[in-house]
């Protein structure tokens, strides 16, 4: 191509940024900068002077290297984590965006110059145009690329500039730290002397316990927001930063103790930058992993200041700090308890391994003389000061109770976290939430960073019993990071979020093999190849340092593609709420975005992060599920009135919960009359119609979201939506006894044949483990594939789905309404088609013979047409039909705001007409 030609490519580029645009425009953010002169000294000191001047200079260093040591890690730890304050990932948005529309144009005007050109050489040329484009317009190219990426960032940021917090469960403490701002406390109301949150398994409200985590956001705000401008979000934004910049300090003192200054440095910087750390505390992830890393340091800290001293009062000072440490860990994360069990089971071991060393193996002393035995005397101290200490404190920030099941009953529930089914029969949804996805062992050392790292990890851990023959110390701070290594190991299998929890031994494991080699190794390789140690010594540091990289890479990686999961769409979705509803309103939807309806609607919630695993996970379930609208209207009535009181009431009665369960759907879709009638069989006249208060009310406003996202999360929705209280029993009750009382009791109970009886019992014998078992009881529908659809005609539209990497193409005839495969010389059919007729009427039509496992939905609106493949459960579902199909055809779901958000996912609220269409008309 000619210069002339090329200098014709003209581009807009205004046209890029409005394919970005908030539908309202967003203020420009201005700095300014200010220059001041450079003093002049024509004057130059002596050389004496200038070696006097490094000479103070080293001086200084040395005298605050420990504070230099601390710093640094620290100053990585902020840098890394701040990042999500500007949101650099917009930034590689916009250049693609930009690079994307400047191609498109470009790519035209070629095609137009040269129309018979080769695709690939139409691509050479288009390139190299884009490229020299750039080249030699720079300016405005950089300048359009800033332009669209502060429009991206302003979808992730709130009026003011601030941007979002990151996930989820951050909402929750933002909103208790607006509590604590407003009234003084975290909840909504005190009632009998319990704090209760109202806005949590609405109506009935969820007594909570204070936290530590709200108050410091909000108490940090009331001090530092007059000071600095910054908004309570900010604050909370920021407190990830903080706390992980406070961890440094015991992460240095720590390694510092077991294997000196580079040990204690070492240890810092791996906190500072692991990334399994960093993904769950950079900037605006302010949830409560921030303690789990900082505490447990400050437990070891003050232990080992313990046992080190032998002055007897700071001996039991440091050990009660050691103890005050533990009750703030409860005051701040549920799962304080391990770092409590492993720091007594460590003194215990170290006190076992000196009586078995000094009385039994020696056999130095006589076995009369250990209550006398100084170090027996000490160690106790430690031990028994410290458990006083973490009992006193732990009760008062948490409870009695709390403290009491630390040591069994908190440890089993880490085993039993898994189980498909409670004793309840109820489901356990933490069998899929995302953070509690068990790990393999490979998939944890991937994340400590390999292999090799894991094992320079473990190997160092190991050095700390080095010289243990000289201060037998080391055996209790070995015992401790084995137990915390092994712990949190045997915990990250449970749940992959426990992982975090390894990182802290891990990374002193690290910095005690750091530290080994830097000192034996400098020593060695000065001895054997006659270098001075200095230099040796920087080497090594060097090449240490290096090992720091890939790390620190990833870590960089992970904070720059960070994102807030808020943006300005669900924002306003909610404000939308807020603004049109009274104060009593509900909000019902899958429980993930819980806390952010709390805290942006300020409205009460059926469940959320903090209570999915609860009956309502079912009921809502079931209401996404279901394809009869009057059984959906019934149980978000019943749960509008009073959650699952009505089935508590019930099942206290009858103590049996398949059965309660069965009676619950029965009433709730009958009037008060009806279901009073049937009631009055079951229970007394005065208890059903206690019962009744909790399903047949009058409810408050509903507003009801079904978002994109939950296309996704079928599977789990439908799942315990879909649950089996009978199967869900057997498998709790009879796959453990003998195939004969097995049979009977199912015969008895369910009423099954001694042929059926008999399959089920080989069946549940047959299943190998929970997860297995959580199949059985229930499946998992879903959608299988969405596409877009083309329409070759005005009869005939395709859609071409992919399932499972094989092509499924459907044609769809819209005049005879059918829809089917064409395969060679015959036709396969969906086994349910759903489409809108003519009437505008929702329609399933069911095939018969010859059909795939799967159900097919043509959704057909003025911009597009929508093919979706799902299971056939999934076929009518009000999910379904609200969010693919406008809710055409529900009398009791009206529409109440639509937003799509920068990502494209779409949000639909429908607010529940309790009546219904048909009631209002009439």
């Amino acid at each position: 191509m000619t210069k002339k030609k090329s200098d014709e490519l003209a581009i807009d580029f205004s046209k890029v940024l409005n394919i970005f645009k908030r539908p309202s425009g967003s203020g420009s953010k201005s700095g300014k900068v200010s220059h001041e002169k450079a003093s002049e000294n024509p004057k130059i000191g002596s050389e004496d002077e200038f070696s006097l001047d490094i000479k103070g200079i080293w001086n200084f260093l040395y005298r605050y290297r420990f504070v230099l040591l601390i710093l640094i890690p620290i100053i990585f730890s902020t840098m890394l984590r701040a990042q999500t304050l500007y949101l650099p990932q917009t930034d590689e948005w916009a250049e693609n965006s930009v690079q994307s529309y400047l191609r498109s144009q470009i790519s035209q005007q070629v095609r137009q110059q040269y129309p018979n050109l080769p695709p690939e050489n139409l691509d050479a040329i288009t390139n190299e145009e884009v490229v020299k484009y750039i080249e030699s317009n720079q300016d405005s190219y950089k300048a359009q690329v800033e332009q669209v990426s502060n429009d991206f960032k302003s979808h992730f940021q709130d009026d003011a500039g601030q941007t979002y917090l990151l996930a989820i469960d951050p909402y929750q403490w933002y909103r208790y730290g607006m509590d604590i701002d407003d009234h003084g406390y975290m909840g909504d109301i005190r009632k009998e002397g319990q704090v209760y949150d109202m806005h949590m398994l609405a109506p009935q409200g969820k007594k909570i316990n204070q936290e530590l985590h709200p108050y410091v956001g909000a108490y940090l705000h009331n001090i530092l927001g007059p000071l600095t401008g910054i908004n309570l979000m900010g604050m909370f934004f920021m407190l990830p930063i903080i706390l992980i910049g406070l961890a440094m300090i015991p992460a240095f003192y720590v390694g510092k103790r077991l294997g000196g200054p580079v040990a204690g440095f070492f240890s810092a910087m791996i906190i500072a930058m692991h990334p399994a750390i960093l993904t769950r505390t950079v900037g605006g992830f302010s949830d409560t992993d921030s303690y789990t890393v900082l505490f447990p340091l400050l437990i070891f800290w003050f232990m080992i200041l313990a046992v080190d001293t032998e002055d007897i009062k700071k001996k039991v000072g440091f050990s009660a700090a050691a103890g005050l440490m533990v009750g703030l860990f409860a005051f701040a994360w549920y799962g304080w308890w391990y770092m409590f069990d492993f720091a007594v089971g460590a003194l215990i071991v170290y006190l076992a391994y000196h009586v078995i060393m000094e009385y039994f193996i020696k056999k130095k002393k006589l076995l009369s003389s250990i209550p006398k035995d100084p170090k027996v005397r000490n160690y106790a101290l430690v031990l028994i000061v410290f458990i006083i200490i973490s009992g006193i404190f732990v009760t008062i920030f948490a409870s009695w109770n709390s403290f009491q099941n630390a040591v069994i009953t908190e440890p089993i529930s880490i085993i039993t976290l898994k189980e498909a089914a409670k004793i309840t029969l109820w489901p356990n949804v933490y069998t899929t939430v995302a953070e509690m996805n068990t790990a393999s062992i490979g998939n944890i050392i991937s994340t400590m960073g390999g292999k090799f790292y894991f094992l320079i990890g473990a190997l160092g851990a190991l050095l700390i019993l080095y010289n243990s023959w000289k201060d037998d110390k080391r055996i209790a701070y070995f015992a401790l990071i084995f137990l915390w290594f092994a712990g949190s190991f045997y915990a990250s299998t449970k749940g992959i979020r426990f992982t975090l929890l390894m990182v802290p031994p891990y990374a002193i494991g690290f910095a005690m093999a750091a530290a080994f080699v830097y000192e034996h190794g400098s020593r060695w390789v000065s001895k054997e190849m006659n270098i001075g140690k200095p230099i040796v010594k920087t080497i090594i540091i060097i090449a240490l340092i290096m090992l720091l990289v890939p790390s620190y890479n990833a870590a960089k990686a992970t904070a720059h593609s960070e994102v807030p999961s808020m943006n300005d769409a669900w924002h306003t979705t909610l404000t939308n709420i807020k603004e049109s509803s009274e104060d009593d309103a509900i909000i019902n939807s899958w429980w993930d975005f819980g806390h952010w309806f709390k805290a942006i609607a300020d409205r009460a919630v059926t469940f959320d992060g903090a209570s999915q695993n609860s009956p309502q996970a079912h009921w809502i379930g079931r209401t996404l599920l279901t394809s009869n609208e009057g059984e959906a209207i019934g149980i978000l009535r019943m749960l509008d009135c009073g959650g699952n009181k009505a089935f508590d009431l019930l099942n206290d009665e009858k103590d049996n919960a398949q059965k309660s369960v069965d009676v619950i759907y029965e009433i709730i879709m009958l009037d008060k009359q009806e279901a009073i009638q049937v009631l009055s069989e079951h229970v007394s006249k005065e208890k059903a119609e206690e019962i009744l208060i909790y399903t047949h009310c009058d409810p408050p406003e509903n507003y009801f979201i079904t978002s994109e996202d939950m296309v996704g999360k079928a599977g789990v929705w439908a799942h315990f939506g879909s649950w089996s209280f009978d199967k869900a029993k057997i498998w709790r009750d009879y796959r453990k006894r003998s195939k004969d009382k097995a049979v009977q009791g199912m015969i008895e109970e369910f009423g099954y044949s001694d042929e059926r009886a008999e399959s089920i019992y080989d069946e549940i014998r047959s299943l190998r483990n929970e997860q297995e078992a959580n199949n059985w009881i229930s499946p998992w529908p879903g959608y299988i594939s969405t596409v877009t659809c083309s329409r070759y005609s005005n009869t005939t539209i395709h859609c071409g789905f992919n399932v499972q990497g094989q092509q499924l193409p459907v044609t769809i005839n819209t005049s005879k309404e059918d829809a089917f495969i064409q395969a060679d010389d015959k036709r396969l059919y969906p086994e349910t088609f759903s489409y809108i007729n003519s009437q505008e009427e929702f329609v399933i039509r069911e095939y018969e013979n010859n059909t795939i496992p799967y159900s097919v939905a043509l959704a057909v609106k003025s911009d597009s047409i929508t093919g979706i493949m799902m299971s056939p459960e999934l076929a009518g579902s009000m999910f379904t039909r609200l969010f693919y199909f406008d809710g055409v055809g529900l009398d009791h779901f009206d529409f109440f705001d639509y937003q799509r958000d920068v990502t494209g996912l779409e949000i639909y609220t429908w607010k529940v007409d309790w009546n219904g269409k048909l009631d209002s008309e009439e």
